[in-house]
């Protein structure tokens, strides 16, 4: 299957350092490449329409050098705006901290910052006891989605965002707490992929 480019996202860190990520979708499937200034990809996430009911989440990571910055949020940011135009609202994935971050942290300190993580950015952490209790809760998922073991959790969010946090500038999408930095966003841009007419709207 080939990967084709689809839109450029851009955002700061917590810190005010200017970001972006490159979208590019394959079949079903959107990938989301977080770049730093020098083009490296620091991070990545993957979301497939497995059924017209729920997005899959998948090889969700961020570099650990770049940790604590609110990046990762920024990424789940983005789901929500590429998926505003699906009826499906609904997403989930495997509780798994490993992927997170590229690092050395032993378990349990993964645990602990991916709990985190998807707590702070509205996600259910589903135990599979807790599925079986409170079926009528979570009414949207299936039994097969916590694989092929019962004792996987899994991460659940129904995307009803009050407001999407970027806006269409030109041929890119900007966050809103960087529209007043468009000089430093046309030096960002890959002009192999597009070039850019930035206007602000």
């Amino acid at each position: 299957m080939i990967s084709k480019y689809y839109k450029t996202f851009f955002f700061s860190s917590k810190f005010g350092v200017l970001y972006f990520a490159h979208v590019f979708l394959c079949d079903e499937t959107f990938i989301i490449n977080v770049c730093n200034s020098e083009k490296q990809v620091i991070g990545e996430v993957r979301l497939s329409c497995s059924d017209k009911r729920l997005f899959y989440i998948y090889n969700l990571f961020m570099s650990d050098n770049y940790r604590n910055e609110h990046l990762g949020s920024h990424m789940i940011e983005i789901l929500d705006y590429l998926i505003r135009d699906y009826e499906c609202k609904n997403i989930y994935g495997v509780f798994e901290p490993f992927e997170l971050y590229k690092t050395k942290f032993d378990m349990d300190k993964l645990k602990d910052i991916a709990r985190k993580f998807y707590h702070a950015n509205n996600f259910l952490i589903i135990d599979y006891i807790d599925y079986v209790r409170n079926k009528e809760m979570y009414n949207e998922i299936k039994r097969s989605h916590f694989g092929a073991s019962a004792s996987q959790k899994i991460i659940y969010r129904n995307f009803v965002p009050e407001q999407y946090m970027f806006n269409e500038l030109g041929n890119v999408l900007v966050h809103n707490s960087v529209q007043k930095r468009l000089g430093e966003i046309e030096s960002f841009v890959d002009s192999k992929l597009h070039k850019l007419s930035l206007k602000v709207q």
